[in-house]
């Protein structure tokens, strides 16, 4: 028998006395310990585990952000990878905005050097814009999640 199959709420378990002898005493788990120590149901345990180096400056940065979030660093840190790692790598929202940025751009480059622009000439920018936002993302995108010069 285990650990956690001994200590439940409202249960016994054996407690030395000084006496040397061993007393049943009632003991009531009020911490928590033994659902803490239980894996969730609907998911596996947690058994692994990841490590990795920070300066002292960068883990100030983590722990400040975990502190902001209301979590630990552990927690923070947890959600932050499987967030990332679920997250999808072309996203909708971030193409869209690149693509409204480039038809901006080239309705106001247009317009700021004193030309009209048409219907026609509108569509084709518009088409220019559908045809060409995703690689443009993921161009932009990149610039975005390249490491810095600091080696990270």
């Amino acid at each position: 028998m285990g650990f956690t199959d001994r200590l439940v709420p409202g249960g016994t378990i054996p407690v030395p006395f000084g006496t040397g002898g061993i007393l049943e005493e009632k003991m009531t788990d009020t911490l928590g310990i033994a659902e803490r120590l239980t894996p969730m149901r609907g998911r596996d345990a947690r058994g692994q585990s990841l490590a990795t180096r920070f300066t002292r400056t960068e883990e100030s940065l983590l722990a400040q952000a975990a502190r902001a979030s209301g979590m630990t660093l552990r927690e923070w840190s947890r959600e932050v990878l499987l967030r990332e790692a679920r997250r999808p790598k072309n996203d909708p929202v971030f193409t869209e905005v690149v693509g409204t940025r480039m038809l901006l751009n080239e309705i106001l480059r247009v317009l700021a050097c004193g030309h009209a622009m048409d219907e026609k000439s509108f569509d084709e920018v518009m088409d220019e814009v559908r045809v060409t936002k995703h690689e443009t993302a993921r161009q932009v995108m990149e610039l975005y999640t390249m490491p810095n010069e600091t080696g990270s």
